[in-house]
C-alpha cells in the first residue's frame, strides 16, 4: 500500500502543480458570474490568468435545409453578424464587471483575457482546453439552455466527461457574500490511481487558502480493514506532501 502513494510513482507522473491559467466558459448569466467570480479569487491568491469564453451559435446550421442548394437568405449575413456583434458587446461588458467585482477584493491586477468563438458551447470548450491548455475550467452546473431538473447540464456533463483539465462545478443554487466564507473541501476516494493526479491538483489549489480537506471513502462492510489501511496511508502522504493543509479522514 505505501508504494501506491510514493514519492517515485508521484513523480513519474510528472504532476505540474502549479495553477497559471483558468478558463471560465460564460453564457452572460448570473451563475456564470459567479464562477467568473470564485475564477478571481482563486487567481487572485495563485497568480494565475483567467480567460473568459463565450460560444455562439450560427443560425444558419438551423435552417439551411428549408432552403434549396443554391438559396440563401438575402438578410442573413446580417443576422449573423448581429449576433456576434451582440455577443461581443456582452463579452466586454461581463469582463468589465468582472473587473470591477476585482477591485474590491484586491489591489493587485488580475490578467483577465477573452475569447468569442463561433459554434456550440460544449466543443468549443472542449477545443479550447486543448489549445489554450488551462490549469483549471471553472462552470456553473448549467446553462441557460438546461432543463431545470437538470442536475448538471449537458454542455458541463460533457465537458466533465471529455476533458482531461480539472473541472471546478458551482452548484446552481450556491450562494455566498465572501469568497473566505468557503472553509471545508470533501475529496471523495475510490483509491485508485486517478488519487495521485486529483489530490496533488487539488492540494496546490486549496493550500494558500485556509480550507479544511476531508477525505472520504465509501465500500462495502467487508472491505472496512482494507479501506481503513488504505486511509490511513493516504492521510499521512497528503500532510507529508501538503503540510500546511488541515487535514481530516
Amino acid at each position: 500500500i505505501e508504494t501506491e502513494y510514493s514519492k517515485e510513482k508521484i513523480a513519474d507522473l510528472k504532476v505540474d502543480t502549479k495553477l497559471r491559467k483558468i478558463l471560465v466558459p460564460v453564457d452572460f448569466s448570473h451563475y456564470s458570474f459567479i464562477a467568473a467570480d470564485i475564477a478571481t479569487h482563486i487567481a487572485n491568491k495563485l497568480d494565475a490568468e483567467i480567460h473568459l469564453l463565450h460560444a455562439y451559435f450560427n443560425p444558419v446550421v438551423n435552417i439551411a435545409p428549408l432552403f434549396d442548394a443554391n438559396t440563401y437568405p438575402a438578410n442573413m449575413n446580417n443576422v449573423v453578424e448581429s449576433i456576434e456583434l451582440k455577443a461581443k458587446e456582452q463579452l466586454i461588458d461581463f469582463e468589465e464587471k468582472i473587473l470591477q467585482n476585482v477591485k474590491q477584493f484586491t489591489d493587485k491586477e488580475i490578467i483577465i483575457k477573452h475569447s468569442l468563438i463561433f459554434g456550440t458551447a460544449a466543443d468549443t470548450i472542449l477545443y479550447l482546453c486543448e489549445d489554450y491548455k488551462p490549469d483549471l475550467v471553472v462552470m456553473g452546473t448549467k446553462g441557460k439552455g438546461d432543463r431545470a431538473d437538470d442536475i448538471v447540464g449537458s454542455v458541463t456533463n460533457k465537458v466533465i466527461k471529455n476533458s482531461n483539465i480539472p473541472v471546478l462545478v458551482i452548484p446552481q443554487k450556491f450562494e455566498y457574500n465572501n469568497f473566505d466564507e468557503i472553509k471545508n473541501i470533501l475529496y471523495v476516494t475510490d483509491f485508485d490511481d486517478s488519487d495521485y493526479r486529483a489530490i496533488w491538483k487539488l492540494a496546490s489549489l486549496i493550500s494558500p487558502f485556509e480550507m479544511k480537506l476531508y477525505c472520504l471513502h465509501i465500500g462495502e462492510t467487508s472491505e472496512i480493514f482494507w479501506g481503513k489501511s488504505k486511509m490511513d496511508v493516504l492521510k499521512p502522504h497528503i500532510k507529508r506532501t501538503f503540510p500546511k493543509i488541515s487535514l481530516s479522514c
